[in-house]
Protein backbone atom coordinates (compact mmCIF):
# COMPACT_ATOMS: atom_id res chain seq x y z
CA UNK A 1 0.00 0.00 0.00
CA UNK A 2 1.17 3.54 -0.62
CA UNK A 3 -0.12 7.09 -0.29
CA UNK A 4 1.23 10.51 -1.13
CA UNK A 5 -0.03 14.05 -0.75
CA UNK A 6 1.52 17.36 -1.67
CA UNK A 7 1.25 20.80 -3.20
CA UNK A 8 3.13 21.79 -6.35
CA UNK A 9 3.60 25.47 -7.09
CA UNK A 10 3.46 26.49 -10.75
CA UNK A 11 5.55 29.54 -11.56
CA UNK A 12 4.27 31.53 -14.51
CA UNK A 13 6.48 30.55 -17.43
CA UNK A 14 5.47 33.76 -19.22
CA UNK A 15 6.80 36.40 -16.84
CA UNK A 16 4.75 39.22 -18.36
CA UNK A 17 1.75 38.02 -16.36
CA UNK A 18 3.59 38.65 -13.08
CA UNK A 19 4.59 42.20 -14.03
CA UNK A 20 1.13 43.69 -13.80
CA UNK A 21 -0.22 46.38 -16.15
CA UNK A 22 2.28 47.26 -18.83
CA UNK A 23 2.96 48.69 -22.21
CA UNK A 24 4.10 46.17 -24.79
CA UNK A 25 6.08 46.09 -27.99
CA UNK A 26 4.61 43.89 -30.67
CA UNK A 27 7.85 43.50 -32.57
CA UNK A 28 7.71 39.74 -32.09
CA UNK A 29 11.29 38.86 -32.93
CA UNK A 30 12.18 37.61 -29.45
CA UNK A 31 8.83 36.33 -28.27
CA UNK A 32 8.92 38.72 -25.29
CA UNK A 33 6.16 41.30 -25.52
CA UNK A 34 7.93 43.79 -23.26
CA UNK A 35 10.84 44.54 -25.58
CA UNK A 36 11.09 48.39 -25.39
CA UNK A 37 12.10 48.94 -28.97
CA UNK A 38 13.41 47.57 -32.21
CA UNK A 39 16.52 48.89 -33.95
CA UNK A 40 16.51 51.91 -31.62
CA UNK A 41 12.94 52.79 -32.63
CA UNK A 42 10.37 52.97 -29.87
CA UNK A 43 7.39 50.70 -30.55
CA UNK A 44 5.50 50.82 -27.25
CA UNK A 45 1.77 50.21 -27.40
CA UNK A 46 -1.00 49.05 -25.14
CA UNK A 47 -1.52 45.23 -25.19
CA UNK A 48 -4.95 45.42 -26.80
CA UNK A 49 -4.69 42.14 -28.72
CA UNK A 50 -2.92 40.27 -25.92
CA UNK A 51 -5.18 41.46 -23.15
CA UNK A 52 -5.19 43.53 -19.99
CA UNK A 53 -3.06 42.08 -17.19
CA UNK A 54 -4.17 43.12 -13.72
CA UNK A 55 -2.27 43.55 -10.47
CA UNK A 56 -1.13 40.88 -8.04
CA UNK A 57 -1.21 37.76 -10.23
CA UNK A 58 -0.35 34.94 -7.78
CA UNK A 59 1.31 31.61 -8.39
CA UNK A 60 -1.02 28.86 -9.48
CA UNK A 61 -0.63 25.58 -7.61
CA UNK A 62 -1.79 21.99 -7.67
CA UNK A 63 -2.95 19.94 -4.67
CA UNK A 64 -2.29 16.27 -5.38
CA UNK A 65 -3.39 13.12 -3.59
CA UNK A 66 -2.53 9.57 -4.64
CA UNK A 67 -3.56 6.25 -3.10
CA UNK A 68 -2.26 3.00 -4.53
CA UNK A 69 -1.59 -0.64 -3.99
CA UNK A 70 0.63 -3.26 -5.60
CA UNK A 71 0.07 -6.99 -5.35
CA UNK A 72 1.96 -10.05 -6.50
CA UNK A 73 0.08 -13.36 -6.68
CA UNK A 74 0.51 -16.97 -7.76
CA UNK A 75 4.24 -17.18 -7.17
CA UNK A 76 4.86 -13.82 -8.86
CA UNK A 77 3.08 -14.92 -12.02
CA UNK A 78 0.38 -12.25 -11.62
CA UNK A 79 1.10 -8.59 -10.80
CA UNK A 80 -1.56 -5.99 -10.07
CA UNK A 81 -1.18 -2.25 -9.56
CA UNK A 82 -4.05 0.15 -8.83
CA UNK A 83 -3.77 3.91 -8.27
CA UNK A 84 -6.44 6.50 -7.50
CA UNK A 85 -5.49 10.15 -7.85
CA UNK A 86 -6.96 13.60 -7.34
CA UNK A 87 -5.40 16.77 -8.70
CA UNK A 88 -6.85 20.14 -7.75
CA UNK A 89 -5.53 22.94 -9.94
CA UNK A 90 -5.92 26.36 -8.28
CA UNK A 91 -5.39 29.99 -9.35
CA UNK A 92 -5.17 29.13 -13.04
CA UNK A 93 -4.98 32.07 -15.46
CA UNK A 94 -7.67 32.57 -18.07
CA UNK A 95 -8.53 35.33 -20.51
CA UNK A 96 -12.01 36.67 -19.76
CA UNK A 97 -13.70 38.72 -22.52
CA UNK A 98 -13.70 42.18 -20.92
CA UNK A 99 -12.76 45.85 -21.32
CA UNK A 100 -13.85 45.89 -24.96
CA UNK A 101 -14.91 49.52 -24.49
CA UNK A 102 -11.24 50.33 -23.91
CA UNK A 103 -10.07 48.32 -26.90
CA UNK A 104 -8.86 45.21 -25.07
CA UNK A 105 -9.65 41.74 -26.34
CA UNK A 106 -9.71 40.20 -22.87
CA UNK A 107 -8.65 40.50 -19.27
CA UNK A 108 -6.14 37.92 -18.09
CA UNK A 109 -7.14 36.99 -14.55
CA UNK A 110 -6.37 34.40 -11.91
CA UNK A 111 -8.95 32.29 -10.09
CA UNK A 112 -9.90 29.36 -12.30
CA UNK A 113 -9.93 26.03 -10.48
CA UNK A 114 -10.10 22.58 -12.07
CA UNK A 115 -10.25 19.08 -10.62
CA UNK A 116 -8.93 15.94 -12.29
CA UNK A 117 -9.57 12.58 -10.70
CA UNK A 118 -9.10 9.10 -12.01
CA UNK A 119 -7.83 5.60 -11.63
CA UNK A 120 -4.92 3.74 -13.22
CA UNK A 121 -4.96 -0.04 -13.34
CA UNK A 122 -2.13 -2.26 -14.54
CA UNK A 123 -2.26 -6.06 -14.72
CA UNK A 124 0.55 -8.27 -15.99
CA UNK A 125 0.77 -12.04 -15.99
CA UNK A 126 3.03 -14.89 -17.06
CA UNK A 127 0.15 -17.02 -18.29
CA UNK A 128 2.24 -19.87 -19.66
CA UNK A 129 5.91 -20.38 -18.97
CA UNK A 130 7.80 -23.53 -19.77
CA UNK A 131 10.86 -24.47 -21.79
CA UNK A 132 8.97 -24.87 -25.08
CA UNK A 133 6.18 -22.30 -25.06
CA UNK A 134 5.59 -19.06 -23.18
CA UNK A 135 2.90 -16.39 -23.06
CA UNK A 136 3.19 -13.13 -21.12
CA UNK A 137 0.41 -10.55 -21.17
CA UNK A 138 -0.13 -7.07 -19.71
CA UNK A 139 -3.08 -4.68 -19.68
CA UNK A 140 -3.18 -1.07 -18.50
CA UNK A 141 -6.29 1.07 -18.15
CA UNK A 142 -6.84 4.71 -17.26
CA UNK A 143 -10.06 6.54 -16.45
CA UNK A 144 -9.96 10.30 -15.90
CA UNK A 145 -12.76 12.76 -15.17
CA UNK A 146 -12.39 16.54 -15.00
CA UNK A 147 -14.66 19.20 -13.57
CA UNK A 148 -14.45 22.99 -13.55
CA UNK A 149 -14.72 24.14 -9.93
CA UNK A 150 -14.40 27.93 -10.13
CA UNK A 151 -13.90 30.90 -12.44
CA UNK A 152 -12.43 34.35 -11.73
CA UNK A 153 -14.77 36.97 -10.20
CA UNK A 154 -17.05 34.19 -8.97
CA UNK A 155 -18.52 33.75 -12.44
CA UNK A 156 -20.65 30.66 -13.03
CA UNK A 157 -19.80 30.44 -16.73
CA UNK A 158 -18.05 32.28 -19.55
CA UNK A 159 -18.13 31.98 -23.32
CA UNK A 160 -14.89 32.13 -25.27
CA UNK A 161 -15.33 31.82 -29.03
CA UNK A 162 -17.14 28.49 -29.55
CA UNK A 163 -16.39 27.23 -26.04
CA UNK A 164 -18.58 27.36 -22.94
CA UNK A 165 -16.84 26.96 -19.60
CA UNK A 166 -19.44 26.21 -16.94
CA UNK A 167 -18.72 25.64 -13.27
CA UNK A 168 -19.67 22.10 -12.29
CA UNK A 169 -19.24 20.71 -15.83
CA UNK A 170 -16.26 19.08 -17.58
CA UNK A 171 -14.04 21.40 -19.61
CA UNK A 172 -13.60 18.93 -22.48
CA UNK A 173 -17.22 19.05 -23.69
CA UNK A 174 -18.42 20.68 -26.91
CA UNK A 175 -20.99 23.51 -26.94
CA UNK A 176 -23.30 22.68 -29.82
CA UNK A 177 -26.66 23.21 -31.44
CA UNK A 178 -28.85 20.09 -31.66
CA UNK A 179 -29.57 19.17 -35.28
CA UNK A 180 -32.82 17.31 -36.04
CA UNK A 181 -32.56 17.15 -39.85
CA UNK A 182 -33.79 19.52 -42.55
CA UNK A 183 -36.84 21.66 -43.28
CA UNK A 184 -38.14 20.24 -46.54
CA UNK A 185 -40.85 22.87 -47.05
CA UNK A 186 -41.88 26.26 -45.70
CA UNK A 187 -44.91 24.69 -43.98
CA UNK A 188 -42.63 22.71 -41.65
CA UNK A 189 -41.06 25.84 -40.13
CA UNK A 190 -42.64 26.75 -36.74
CA UNK A 191 -44.54 30.04 -36.64
CA UNK A 192 -45.43 31.83 -33.39
CA UNK A 193 -47.52 35.03 -33.42
CA UNK A 194 -46.98 35.30 -37.15
CA UNK A 195 -43.19 35.12 -36.81
CA UNK A 196 -41.26 32.16 -38.26
CA UNK A 197 -38.46 30.48 -36.34
CA UNK A 198 -35.26 32.49 -36.70
CA UNK A 199 -31.55 31.92 -36.30
CA UNK A 200 -29.98 35.01 -34.71
CA UNK A 201 -32.64 37.19 -36.33
CA UNK A 202 -32.55 35.47 -39.75
CA UNK A 203 -35.76 33.67 -40.70
CA UNK A 204 -35.31 29.99 -41.53
CA UNK A 205 -36.55 28.67 -44.87
CA UNK A 206 -36.95 25.36 -46.67
CA UNK A 207 -33.54 23.77 -47.13
CA UNK A 208 -32.24 25.06 -43.79
CA UNK A 209 -31.26 22.91 -40.79
CA UNK A 210 -33.87 21.86 -38.27
CA UNK A 211 -32.09 23.13 -35.17
CA UNK A 212 -33.82 22.41 -31.87
CA UNK A 213 -35.27 25.41 -30.02
CA UNK A 214 -34.24 24.29 -26.52
CA UNK A 215 -35.72 27.21 -24.56
CA UNK A 216 -38.81 27.61 -26.76
CA UNK A 217 -38.40 31.34 -27.49
CA UNK A 218 -38.78 30.89 -31.28
CA UNK A 219 -35.16 32.00 -31.80
CA UNK A 220 -32.15 29.76 -32.39
CA UNK A 221 -29.09 31.27 -30.74
CA UNK A 222 -26.40 30.45 -28.19
CA UNK A 223 -29.06 29.91 -25.53
CA UNK A 224 -30.09 26.78 -27.43
CA UNK A 225 -26.63 25.23 -27.37
CA UNK A 226 -25.90 22.38 -24.97
CA UNK A 227 -22.75 20.71 -23.72
CA UNK A 228 -22.23 17.36 -25.43
CA UNK A 229 -19.59 14.67 -25.86
CA UNK A 230 -16.04 14.57 -24.55
CA UNK A 231 -12.82 15.32 -26.42
CA UNK A 232 -10.91 13.22 -23.90
CA UNK A 233 -11.50 9.45 -23.76
CA UNK A 234 -13.42 8.00 -20.85
CA UNK A 235 -11.07 4.99 -20.84
CA UNK A 236 -7.70 4.63 -22.52
CA UNK A 237 -5.03 1.98 -22.32
CA UNK A 238 -2.88 -0.64 -23.95
CA UNK A 239 -2.76 -4.40 -24.22
CA UNK A 240 0.57 -6.20 -24.80
CA UNK A 241 1.14 -9.87 -25.52
CA UNK A 242 4.43 -11.69 -25.96
CA UNK A 243 4.47 -15.26 -27.25
CA UNK A 244 7.49 -17.55 -27.33
CA UNK A 245 7.77 -20.87 -29.12
CA UNK A 246 11.23 -22.39 -29.20
CA UNK A 247 13.46 -19.77 -30.75
CA UNK A 248 10.52 -17.78 -32.16
CA UNK A 249 9.13 -14.65 -30.51
CA UNK A 250 5.95 -12.74 -31.35
CA UNK A 251 5.00 -9.42 -29.74
CA UNK A 252 1.65 -7.69 -30.28
CA UNK A 253 0.88 -4.20 -28.93
CA UNK A 254 -2.68 -2.82 -28.99
CA UNK A 255 -3.74 0.71 -27.99
CA UNK A 256 -7.31 1.94 -27.47
CA UNK A 257 -9.48 4.94 -26.59
CA UNK A 258 -13.09 4.46 -25.50
CA UNK A 259 -15.84 7.02 -24.98
CA UNK A 260 -14.19 9.78 -26.98
CA UNK A 261 -15.94 12.19 -29.38
CA UNK A 262 -14.57 14.42 -32.13
CA UNK A 263 -15.89 17.24 -34.29
CA UNK A 264 -15.42 16.27 -37.94
CA UNK A 265 -14.57 19.79 -39.06
CA UNK A 266 -13.16 18.60 -42.37
CA UNK A 267 -16.64 17.50 -43.48
CA UNK A 268 -18.12 20.81 -42.34
CA UNK A 269 -15.50 22.60 -44.44
CA UNK A 270 -16.24 20.47 -47.51
CA UNK A 271 -19.96 21.20 -47.44
CA UNK A 272 -19.49 24.88 -46.52
CA UNK A 273 -17.54 25.64 -49.70
CA UNK A 274 -19.65 28.74 -50.40
CA UNK A 275 -18.27 30.56 -47.37
CA UNK A 276 -14.70 29.28 -47.69
CA UNK A 277 -13.51 29.44 -51.28
CA UNK A 278 -13.62 33.22 -51.44
CA UNK A 279 -11.27 33.66 -48.48
CA UNK A 280 -7.66 34.66 -49.05
CA UNK A 281 -6.02 32.08 -46.78
CA UNK A 282 -4.69 28.54 -47.07
CA UNK A 283 -7.92 27.03 -45.70
CA UNK A 284 -9.73 28.10 -48.87
CA UNK A 285 -7.40 26.06 -51.09
CA UNK A 286 -9.50 22.94 -51.48
CA UNK A 287 -7.03 21.11 -53.74
CA UNK A 288 -4.88 20.18 -50.72
CA UNK A 289 -7.14 17.39 -49.53
CA UNK A 290 -10.41 17.70 -51.46
CA UNK A 291 -9.27 15.19 -54.09
CA UNK A 292 -9.47 12.53 -51.39
CA UNK A 293 -12.91 11.25 -50.48
CA UNK A 294 -13.06 11.11 -46.71
CA UNK A 295 -16.08 10.64 -44.51
CA UNK A 296 -19.57 9.29 -45.08
CA UNK A 297 -21.39 11.77 -47.34
CA UNK A 298 -24.70 9.92 -47.04
CA UNK A 299 -25.19 10.89 -43.37
CA UNK A 300 -25.40 14.67 -44.03
CA UNK A 301 -28.57 16.43 -45.27
CA UNK A 302 -28.25 18.48 -48.45
CA UNK A 303 -28.92 21.97 -47.15
CA UNK A 304 -29.08 25.12 -49.23
CA UNK A 305 -25.38 26.08 -49.26
CA UNK A 306 -26.25 29.71 -50.10
CA UNK A 307 -28.35 30.17 -46.96
CA UNK A 308 -27.21 33.07 -44.78
CA UNK A 309 -27.63 30.96 -41.61
CA UNK A 310 -24.55 28.96 -42.73
CA UNK A 311 -26.23 25.54 -42.47
CA UNK A 312 -22.96 23.59 -42.37
CA UNK A 313 -21.54 25.53 -39.44
CA UNK A 314 -19.27 23.46 -37.24
CA UNK A 315 -20.93 24.31 -33.91
CA UNK A 316 -23.69 21.68 -34.18
CA UNK A 317 -23.90 18.01 -33.27
CA UNK A 318 -24.31 17.09 -36.94
CA UNK A 319 -20.51 16.81 -37.08
CA UNK A 320 -20.03 15.25 -33.63
CA UNK A 321 -18.87 11.64 -34.02
CA UNK A 322 -17.92 8.74 -31.81
CA UNK A 323 -14.15 8.46 -32.23
CA UNK A 324 -13.39 5.47 -30.01
CA UNK A 325 -10.75 3.26 -31.59
CA UNK A 326 -8.60 0.18 -31.26
CA UNK A 327 -5.18 0.22 -32.94
CA UNK A 328 -2.70 -2.51 -33.60
CA UNK A 329 0.19 -0.22 -32.86
CA UNK A 330 3.02 -2.72 -33.30
CA UNK A 331 3.50 -6.34 -34.25
CA UNK A 332 6.95 -7.90 -34.24
CA UNK A 333 8.20 -11.40 -34.97
CA UNK A 334 11.75 -12.57 -34.46
CA UNK A 335 13.98 -15.64 -34.38
CA UNK A 336 16.98 -16.30 -32.13
CA UNK A 337 19.88 -17.69 -34.22
CA UNK A 338 22.40 -17.73 -31.35
CA UNK A 339 22.54 -21.52 -31.11
CA UNK A 340 22.96 -21.86 -34.89
CA UNK A 341 25.89 -19.42 -34.72
CA UNK A 342 27.53 -21.48 -31.96
CA UNK A 343 27.22 -24.63 -34.02
CA UNK A 344 29.16 -22.86 -36.76
CA UNK A 345 31.72 -21.81 -34.13
CA UNK A 346 30.88 -18.14 -34.50
CA UNK A 347 31.44 -16.62 -31.10
CA UNK A 348 28.44 -14.40 -30.43
CA UNK A 349 26.63 -13.98 -27.13
CA UNK A 350 23.41 -13.37 -29.02
CA UNK A 351 22.25 -13.17 -32.64
CA UNK A 352 18.58 -12.24 -33.14
CA UNK A 353 16.74 -11.24 -36.33
CA UNK A 354 13.30 -9.66 -36.40
CA UNK A 355 10.74 -7.81 -38.53
CA UNK A 356 8.37 -5.18 -37.13
CA UNK A 357 5.29 -3.46 -38.53
CA UNK A 358 3.99 -0.23 -36.95
CA UNK A 359 0.53 1.35 -37.24
CA UNK A 360 -0.88 -1.82 -38.77
CA UNK A 361 -4.63 -1.13 -38.60
CA UNK A 362 -7.30 0.91 -36.81
CA UNK A 363 -10.82 -0.20 -35.91
CA UNK A 364 -13.12 2.77 -35.28
CA UNK A 365 -16.65 4.01 -36.06
CA UNK A 366 -15.17 7.43 -36.88
CA UNK A 367 -15.60 8.32 -40.56
CA UNK A 368 -12.58 10.65 -40.76
CA UNK A 369 -9.06 9.70 -41.67
CA UNK A 370 -7.59 8.91 -38.23
CA UNK A 371 -9.09 9.62 -34.78
CA UNK A 372 -5.61 10.49 -33.46
CA UNK A 373 -4.95 13.25 -36.03
CA UNK A 374 -6.94 16.01 -34.34
CA UNK A 375 -6.32 19.32 -32.63
CA UNK A 376 -5.90 19.36 -28.86
CA UNK A 377 -9.48 20.62 -28.50
CA UNK A 378 -10.98 17.69 -30.45
CA UNK A 379 -11.49 19.27 -33.90
CA UNK A 380 -10.39 17.29 -36.95
CA UNK A 381 -9.50 19.84 -39.63
CA UNK A 382 -8.22 17.20 -42.06
CA UNK A 383 -4.77 18.80 -42.23
CA UNK A 384 -3.05 16.41 -39.83
CA UNK A 385 -0.15 14.51 -41.37
CA UNK A 386 -1.10 10.81 -41.61
CA UNK A 387 0.71 8.37 -39.35
CA UNK A 388 2.53 6.09 -41.82
CA UNK A 389 2.59 2.32 -41.71
CA UNK A 390 6.24 1.36 -41.45
CA UNK A 391 8.17 -1.91 -41.66
CA UNK A 392 11.52 -2.61 -40.03
CA UNK A 393 13.90 -5.50 -40.62
CA UNK A 394 16.58 -5.66 -37.95
CA UNK A 395 19.38 -7.69 -36.42
CA UNK A 396 20.50 -7.64 -32.76
CA UNK A 397 23.98 -8.90 -31.96
CA UNK A 398 25.86 -9.16 -28.69
CA UNK A 399 29.55 -9.91 -29.06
Amino acid sequence: MRASVGRLGRLNTFDNYSQGPQYTASVGYTGNLTVPGYNAIGVLARPYSTGWVGYGIPWSYSNQLNLGTDASLLNNRLHLSVDWYLKQEKNLLIGIPAFAEYGYKQSIESGMALNNSGIDVSVSANIIRNTKFGWASSLNLNHNANKLKALPRGLSQITIDNKLLKVGSPVDQYWLLTNDGIYKSESEIPVINGQPLKYNGIALHAGDPRWRDINGDNVIDNNDKTLKGHSMPRISGGYDNTFRYGNWNLNVNLYFNLGRDLIHQEMANRFDFINREGNSDVNSVKEITFWEKRGDYSKYPLYNPWSTVIPYRVDQDLFLENASFLKLRTISIGYDLTRAMHLKKIKLTRFYVYVTANNVFTITPYTGQDPELVNYDGYDTGYGLPIPRTYTLGVKMEL
